[in-house]
């Protein structure tokens, strides 16, 4: 981690990590006779899990069309043919008979996971498939960070209007390996060969590892904020959210590709003092104490693709645009006790044919009391 502050009020936060973990194992078997026998060691088996601070932002603004289309994944369909050549041979032929498609050099199909693997990365992170490394564990470490600023207020003019003026940005990714594990039928292979063979259902070598899935993940929270405080003690807040997840997997050979994107909107004034519309013995009443006014609207949209890797549809399986609505009134009675009215509205509108538009609505009155 690191700290830094180029002038000052303006701050900046990174951080970079790299998490591994390796459990071994193997069986040990004595073999000949008591005295000159000697062990044997079988089925050495690595497995663990690794994760790392990534940067895949340069893909993320991407458009994806109402039917699921974007030009990243077909780019990423596209950089597999040239790993596939940099895996092998660099001579284009069929890897298996199953397959027509000329561009895969033996060993190294379309659905490899050595070959999927680095040309999903590279299409992510807009990176030179020629170029990107093919071993997902050396892959580079790239730094997060956060931002922010509260000097606007040391200004003239935004002392006159605000007491305090905070712009954020962050930004925040990982590259997953949830779970590896050697593959005993290439230690097999290389044992009883010397070299690795071809798996006989599909075609392609062995890989070294068994991976369920590869998962990249990033958000900007917030891509941009602002958190005010004016004058007349009136408080707003504005930010924009952004994220993703994708994940592919190597059981059933899809990509899963969640995309969400959230507006947030909140403003609150504090109010003490104020007299109420209400006569006692012709008296307005008086709430001496705070009374705090509370707004909050959100807009969510969010959607999940599936791409089943060289089938020509993606499928649109779960998506939703979610309005919300939170108005609320706190008044604090007494040190010990304080009263809350407040309303939550959410109203959801889904994007698939088997969803329906829904609203939920509660609203009450809430009384906390303290024993401290």
């Amino acid at each position: 981690t690191a700290s830094l502050e180029p002038w000052p009020d303006f701050k900046i936060d990174l951080s970079l990590f790299r998490d591994y973990t390796n459990n071994y194992s193997e069986f040990f078997k004595y073999i000949g006779d008591p005295i000159s026998g000697s062990f044997e060691h079988l089925n050495p088996v690595n497995m663990g899990s690794y994760s790392i601070s990534y940067l895949p932002a340069k893909t993320m603004f991407t458009k994806i069309d109402s039917k699921g289309f974007s030009d990243t994944y077909n780019t990423f369909l596209a950089n597999r043919s040239i790993i596939s050549k940099r895996l092998g041979t660099g001579v284009y032929k069929n890897p298996s008979t199953e397959q027509t498609d000329n561009n895969y050099t033996e060993g190294y199909g379309p659905k490899s996971q050595d070959v999927l693997i680095p040309a999903f990365l590279a299409a992510y992170t807009k990176a030179n498939p020629n170029k990107i490394t093919l071993n997902p564990f050396k892959t580079l470490l790239l730094p997060n960070w956060r931002i922010s600023y509260n000097g606007l207020t040391k200004s003239k003019w935004a002392r006159k209007i605000f007491t305090s003026f905070t712009i954020t940005h962050g930004y925040n990714s990982t590259l997953t390996v949830n779970s590896f594990q050697t593959n005993l039928d290439y230690t097999q292979a290389v044992t009883n060969t010397g070299a690795n063979a071809l798996d006989s259902l599909n075609g392609n070598y062995l890989p070294l590892y068994n991976m369920p899935s590869i998962v990249m993940n990033e958000n900007l929270s917030p891509l941009i904020g602002f958190d005010m405080t004016f004058k007349n003690n009136i408080t707003a807040k504005i930010d924009y959210k952004q994220s993703r997840t994708m994940t592919v997997s190597f059981a059933d050979f899809q990509l899963v590709e969640m995309t969400s994107k959230q507006i947030t909107v909140g403003a609150g004034y504090k109010i003490k003092g104020l007299k109420l519309p209400i006569k006692i013995k012709g008296k307005k009443i008086r709430l001496d104490n705070d009374l705090n006014f509370r707004f909050d609207f959100s807009w969510r949209d969010n959607a999940t693709v599936n791409h089943r890797i060289d089938e020509i549809d993606p499928q649109l399986t779960q998506g939703a645009t979610v309005y919300t609505i939170q108005p609320s009134i706190d008044y604090i009675v007494s040190k010990r006790l304080t009263g809350r009215r407040c309303l939550d509205q959410t109203k959801t509108i889904p994007k698939i044919s088997s969803g329906f538009p829904t609203t939920n609505t509660r609203g009450g009155i809430t009384f906390r009391f303290s024993l401290a």
